[in-house]
C-alpha cells in the first residue's frame, strides 16, 4: 500500500435502521454507510412533511455554500427527523420573533 493512500485498509462497518426494521448496511466507508442509513430513514420512515422540511432545509443551504459536504447532508436529515411534528423551523423562528 501507498503511504500516501487515502483510503486505508479497514474492517467493514455495519450500519442498523435505528428505527427498529430489519434493514442494515456493510460497507468499508463510515461516510458511505452514514449517507445510506440516512437516505434509507428518510425513505422508510420519515413523514411527507419532514421530507419537505427536508428538501427546504438542503435547498437553504445549498443557496448559502452550493454543493453540500456529506456530513451536512447527515445533519441535515437528524435535524429534521429529530424535530418535532407539528413544530417546522420557519414557524418556530416566526413564533420566537412574533413574541
Amino acid at each position: 500500500m501507498y503511504e500516501n493512500d487515502p483510503t486505508p485498509a479497514s474492517l467493514p462497518l455495519t450500519r442498523e435502521c435505528e428505527w427498529g426494521c430489519d434493514w442494515q448496511i456493510v460497507s468499508d466507508s463510515a461516510r458511505v454507510a452514514d449517507l445510506e442509513a440516512a437516505t434509507h430513514t428518510v425513505e422508510a420512515h420519515a413523514s411527507l412533511p419532514q421530507r419537505h422540511r427536508l428538501r427546504r432545509l438542503v435547498d437553504s443551504y445549498r443557496q448559502v455554500i452550493g454543493p453540500l459536504p456529506a456530513h451536512v447532508l447527515l445533519l441535515a436529515v437528524q435535524q429534521v427527523l429529530e424535530t418535532p411534528v407539528g413544530t417546522p423551523a420557519d414557524e418556530t423562528g416566526r413564533e420566537a420573533s412574533a413574541a
